[in-house]
This record gives C-alpha cells, sequence and structure tokens, in this order.
C-alpha cells in the first residue's frame, strides 16, 4: 500500500514538472480580409436582380469589407 502511495505521489510531482515546461504556443495573428476567398464581380459586368430563392451559379459581391476583428479573451489555463 506505501508503495503504490509513493509511486502514485511520484507520479504526481512529475506530471505536475512536465505541466510547468511546457512551452507556451505563440497567439495568432488576426485574420484579415486576404485571407479569404472572395468571388468579387469584375469592372463591367452584369449584376443579376434575384427574386424568390435560387440557385445561383455564379455568384457576384459588389462591395464586402468592415472586418471587425474582437480579441478572444481567455478564461483560465495556462498563461
Amino acid at each position: 500500500m506505501i508503495a503504490f502511495l509513493g509511486r502514485m505521489v511520484v507520479g504526481l510531482v512529475l506530471n505536475y514538472i512536465s505541466y510547468l515546461l511546457t512551452p507556451v504556443p505563440p497567439p495568432p495573428k488576426p485574420a484579415s480580409l486576404e485571407d479569404f476567398k472572395i468571388p468579387v464581380t469584375q469592372e463591367g459586368a452584369q449584376a443579376g436582380v434575384i427574386m424568390g430563392t435560387v440557385w445561383v451559379k455564379n455568384p457576384h459581391v459588389v462591395d464586402y469589407g468592415d472586418l471587425l476583428i474582437v480579441p478572444i479573451k481567455e478564461s483560465g489555463g495556462k498563461k
């Protein structure tokens, strides 16, 4: 019984030491508009008017932007 408890304590101590020695990964860079593949229309192309629910084979994006980047706040864990 004492050998079991001794091994458990040694195991817990080694797990704690490995937790402390684990490197912290760098935070990811925020996304920008260039990271997304958005199908944009070309100058002079006609944009159709859609009424109702239909499947569009060639979509046109006339305007996009105002990317809002909100940082994710950590609630806990290793810092």
